[in-house]
């Protein structure tokens, strides 16, 4: 059990982006219900920013029914981007104009949480697992989301620029989906320039679904294109039993902010 001394009233809101495909929406509760565990008692309730359910307000609601009047609002996003910063402020405060009791404080997005480092470097180490070493002859490929926002696209450069694997760095490419670039394509061509044995794609995504098929379509692709080039697709970050941590650090690290009627 962690340290956690939220009292009765106190819950947890935990905010998932959201998809149009019900997998990537699935690992949400599953979490929120071992954090809750982790906690004994303490109230923890998933909700989506957007394209699912329940919604922000519907996830508030369900906190407030439970008797909670102080919520610990932790963004479940990988960057910093309009969505940490503004739409999930903004979507809370909305509901705090209808529940006239609840109070809120907001705890950091995941950025580059040590429990999040790791899980990155399992799914590449797992991904490797077996494969001839080539490491003077790899290249690595980080892709993004994509956010016009450039407060995310350096926080995306810099989590590329400090990633290392097998205590050495990595040397990863970042590229985006949409909205900006380099594109996946501008990522990918800039690794085949050097003529690497081997290219590693590692998806900067929190949970499986369409982004992800979208990036191993393209791997897949390039991999009949260019037969003499190993291409390796590695998996989505979670679910991993340590992004419980990370919910748990945030929340112990905010609970001792100051509660407030403002969203953000």
């Amino acid at each position: 059990m962690v340290p956690f001394d939220s009292g009765a009233e106190t819950g947890i809101l935990v905010v998932g982006h959201g998809s149009r495909d019900p997998g990537s929406n699935l690992p949400l509760p599953g979490l929120c219900r071992e954090v809750a565990l982790r906690l004994r008692g303490t109230p923890v309730q998933p909700c989506y920013l957007e394209l699912a359910r329940p919604t922000i307000d519907e996830g508030l609601t369900a906190l407030s029914r439970r008797g909670v009047t102080r919520t610990i609002v932790v963004p479940l996003l990988l960057t910093a981007g309009r969505h940490v910063r503004f739409d999930i402020p903004s979507e809370v405060g909305r509901s705090l104009a209808r529940l006239s009791n609840m109070l809120v404080c907001f705890t950091a997005h995941l950025g580059s949480h040590p429990q999040l480092v790791s899980i990155a470097n399992s799914r590449l180490a797992e991904t490797l697992d077996g494969r001839p070493a080539r490491l003077s002859h790899t290249k690595y490929v980080l892709v993004a989301r994509g956010s016009r926002d450039p407060l995310v696209r350096g926080e995306v450069s810099r989590w590329a620029a400090s990633r290392r694997f097998e205590d050495r760095e990595a040397d990863f490419l970042p590229c985006f989906l949409s909205l900006t670039q380099p594109t996946l394509d501008d990522g990918l061509q800039r690794a085949m320039a050097d003529l690497p044995a081997r290219i590693v794609v590692q998806p900067h995504l929190l949970y499986p679904g369409r982004l992800l098929s979208q990036i191993r379509s393209r791997v897949e692709r390039l991999g009949k294109q260019f037969p003499h080039i190993e291409w390796v697709s590695v998996g989505a970050l979670g679910p991993d039993p340590r992004l419980v941590d990370c919910v748990l650090d945030l929340a112990v690290q905010a609970s001792g902010n100051h509660f407030t009627r403002e969203a953000g």
